[in-house]
């Protein structure tokens, strides 16, 4: 969604914000009150703004969605409504074309926004990570919440988001082993293998030689073996259609698949592989394997898939 500017209607309200009841984070605004309810605000925590109408049917049915999502923040984002047929200056301000859409405002500026109805999982995403990009902490009442926030937001590869959320927990707890490993994990999703590299250098001797701290260094090695393949990858899968039993392309293609998060396919790539010629430069194929499975959670399904399926190319 294109973002706007909006410096003429800041201008607009000059009173003094009102005092915040952390209670009250949901209700209706208008372009009288736009600058105390969402530019004011949102200075102080994020700020959703839900462009709606009551003739809109898919606003009747994001609507709530949307109040249940922020209820459970528990005053950490805010819901401001505007109905656009009694604003309709202020629709056109934001150029609204569709309905529902909600803009994500922060520190005065909007930030982030959609249109349309989204499902209940993908509106908690979406204020996650608006939370995590403001520094406002998602109302998670564990680690262990956090955690599984985290590795959704890495399972959708949004790798900055999970990062955060992963740094706020080694923050309190720089021995705790899953975020250490989500910290590496992310880095290295977003490209940044020296700094990966870097953290797990730095790791507290009691977790520097965990398992998946030593995954994590599998993860390194691996990207670095990819890297002159990593631009290549059309190439090498047109090869490997061409000419199947190509085991060095077949390798190369894993390397390059792996590199570009593409977990499920560099697997498969490489049990055809070991279906195929299983002792090929002294088992190759099923040794790197071994060595992706090492740089992924412990509980991922996609490896655990993996790992049974090699088990059944191995001992039948």
């Amino acid at each position: 969604m294109g973002l706007i500017g909006f410096d003429n209607i800041a201008g607009q309200n000059n009173r003094n914000t009102k005092n915040t009841d952390q209670s009250v984070i949901i209700k209706e605004s208008s372009r009288a009150t736009f600058a105390e309810d969402v530019i004011q605000l949102s200075q102080k925590k994020p700020v959703l703004v839900d462009f709606w109408a009551g003739w809109c049917e898919p606003c009747k049915a994001l609507t709530p969605i949307l109040e249940e999502a922020v209820k459970t923040q528990k005053g950490s984002v805010a819901l401001i409504k505007i109905d656009v047929d009694k604003n309709q200056a202020l629709a056109a301000q934001f150029q609204i074309r569709s309905l529902p859409t909600i803009y994500a405002f922060f520190q005065g500026q909007p930030v982030d926004g959609f249109a349309g109805v989204l499902p209940p999982e993908q509106i908690q995403a979406f204020i996650e990570k608006l939370c995590a990009m403001a520094g406002v902490e998602a109302n998670l009442d564990t680690d262990e919440d956090q955690q599984d926030v985290a590795q959704q937001a890495f399972a959708r590869q949004d790798f900055e988001t999970a990062l955060q959320i992963y740094q706020q927990i080694w923050q309190n707890n720089p021995n705790h082993i899953r975020a250490a490993c989500g910290i590496g994990r992310c880095l290295l999703g977003l490209g940044q293998i020296e700094q990966a590299e870097q953290f797990v250098a730095s790791s507290p001797i009691e977790i520097a030689h965990h398992p998946e701290i030593e995954g994590l260094r599998a993860g390194i090695s691996l990207l670095r073996e990819a890297t002159p393949y990593r631009s290549k990858l059309s190439a090498l899968q047109e090869t490997l259609i061409a000419q199947p039993q190509n085991h060095e392309n077949r390798l190369h293609l894993a390397l390059a698949l792996f590199a570009a998060h593409q977990i499920s396919q560099a697997y498969d790539v490489l049990l055809d592989g070991v279906a195929q010629d299983r002792s090929w430069q002294d088992e190759a194929f099923r040794k790197y394997l071994v060595r992706m499975f090492s740089t992924q959670p412990s509980q991922d399904s996609t490896t655990q898939a993996a790992r049974r399926r090699l088990s059944s190319l191995l001992f039948v």
